[in-house]
């Protein structure tokens, strides 16, 4: 006899770290819009915050749709595909409003080339990405299944071939549709699916196994992000589009800490009613934060330095924060 889905108790230190990653987005973008990357201490950080961010949300969905569908034996698919269809709805108003708000653009051609993904907007693409790890999971189901139940041998060879793609030839990739699952020219605003299922399988396998954060996923985060900061430091970088080896590696080590941190967090009650609902909700927080962004930041571009910006992510993070309270019951 078939489980039929039931509703999964939220984890919190999952949604503690979803909180932490949308934070260091959001402040990675008002930086990056006021033109505060000129400074090297803001770009480096800001390069900290970009490899681990998507990377870590991957990781998230991962856990989450192992929790929530994956442990039982019929996958929810209509709720899978609700979450792709939300995922695109928050995509679409993100990209229409840089165009209408932020480059003061529109018409009919602009609008058809949005909707059928031919043209991109501005800090929304990886939205793209969210929006196919549901439909991957539906495909995939199966597999999947039998890899969170498969040898630790088995599973990271699965891994370690995934990592192999950061190698595959993608200067030919003219695309979109193909560039949304294997990247694209170097440059291109790809968050491709294929070298990053890697971190939706670890998550899923960490949610499967229950497996726990330690010192030793703590200090091996900081001796990656120690490696990686020399690296920067020295000139020497790389690639996230498309995502090199290094960025997915280094990415994933680094990941870990913000995950400790995260489970550390779970256990402060301030901590955890400020930001596991930020978590909890991260579409409606990456949406609106962007439409502010692209509201805001030309008339205080070049007015504010680096603790005004920084300053300017916190109050937009409580202002969404304020919004959501108002359109949300309490208690839901």
């Amino acid at each position: 006899m078939n489980q039929s889905p039931a509703a999964s108790p939220r984890d919190l230190k999952i949604d503690i770290l979803k909180g932490l990653l949308v934070a260091d987005m959001l402040w990675s973008h008002v930086m990056g819009y006021l033109g505060l990357r000129e400074n090297r201490l803001v770009d480096g950080t800001w390069n900290i915050f970009v490899l681990i961010t998507f990377s870590g949300f991957v990781f998230c969905m991962g856990y989450v749709i192992q929790v929530s569908y994956l442990q039982f034996d019929s996958p929810p698919v209509g709720k899978l595909l609700r979450s792709t269809g939300r995922t695109m709805i928050g995509y679409y108003i993100a990209v229409f409003s840089f165009f209408i708000i932020f480059r003061n653009e529109f018409d009919r051609d602009l609008f058809f080339s949005i909707l059928s993904l031919l043209r991109f907007g501005s800090i929304s693409e990886f939205l793209l990405a969210f929006a196919l790890i549901p439909l991957a999971v539906i495909v995939l189901t199966r597999p999947i299944k039998k890899l969170m139940r498969a040898s630790d041998r088995l599973f990271f060879s699965v891994i370690f071939l995934l990592l192999l793609t950061t190698f595959l030839p993608t200067h030919w990739v003219k695309s979109t549709y193909i560039g949304l699952f294997i990247g694209g020219p170097q440059g291109s605003i790809y968050y491709p699916l294929l070298q990053y299922f890697s971190f939706f399988l670890l998550g899923a396998r960490y949610a499967a196994r229950n497996i726990t954060v330690g010192t030793g996923h703590l200090l091996a985060g900081i001796l990656a992000l120690a490696i990686f900061v020399a690296a920067w430091n020295a000139g020497l970088t790389f690639s996230r589009f498309p995502p090199s080896l290094g960025w997915i590696v280094f990415g994933a080590a680094g990941f870990f800490v913000w995950y400790w941190v995260a489970d550390r967090l779970a256990r402060w009650p301030l901590a955890a009613n400020i930001l596991a609902p930020v978590g909890a909700n991260s579409l409606f927080f990456f949406v609106v934060s962007d439409i502010l962004i692209f509201g805001i930041s030309p008339a205080l571009k070049g007015r504010l330095g680096i603790l005004g910006g920084t300053l300017l992510a916190v109050l937009l993070l409580a202002i969404i924060h304020a919004m959501m309270s108002m359109v949300r019951p309490r208690g839901r």
